[in-house]
């Protein structure tokens, strides 16, 4: 029970319909895979592990913009941050960039379950010093706008290799 409390999030949509009409996704079908398609801004409000760095590094982490839809159960989200660390400024702004990166997602079945709730991700491409592990999840609960996921291995700043 420890292994599982150390290591997971909450993630929120920020859709204004969500909040404001209480529109949510449909409760058929409430998995992780459907959670991350509409052309919503997800935010994690919370998590109970420290990252590499502390907290400071991995502030505010979001996914945002429409997604790119591949094919069936794999699209590209945009995910970014806020690091108060970094190195990363541009000419003529004191305030650091924030790390930015497009991450495959690709969503799959447990045996013996229904829903696409276990997530594996690698990075495609990052800017200004993306060091946050892709997505590596098992969804535990989802409402529609709310999500708990698992966080089922963490390798920072780790690229995975493609074939």
């Amino acid at each position: 029970m420890r292994a599982f409390v150390a290591w997971c999030i909450i993630l929120v949509h920020l859709a204004l319909e969500v909040y404001c009409t209480g529109n949510s996704l449909p409760k058929r079908k409430l998995d992780g895979w459907t959670f991350f398609q509409p052309n919503v801004e997800i935010v994690m409000i919370r998590r109970n592990y420290n990252p590499p760095g502390g907290l400071n590094e991995s502030m505010c982490v979001t996914a945002a913009f429409e997604p790119e839809l591949l094919e069936e159960h794999r699209l590209i989200k945009v995910f970014f941050y806020l690091n108060m660390s970094s190195t990363h400024i541009l000419p003529n702004h004191t305030k650091p960039m924030w790390p930015i990166a497009n991450i495959s997602m690709t969503f799959s079945k447990q045996e013996n379950k229904t829903g696409y709730n276990t997530v594996n991700s690698y990075i495609i491409k990052s800017w200004h010093g993306y060091s946050l592990s892709p997505p590596k999840w098992r969804f535990l609960l989802n409402n529609g706008s709310c999500a708990v996921v698992k966080v089922l291995s963490a390798s920072y700043g780790k690229r995975a290799n493609v074939s």
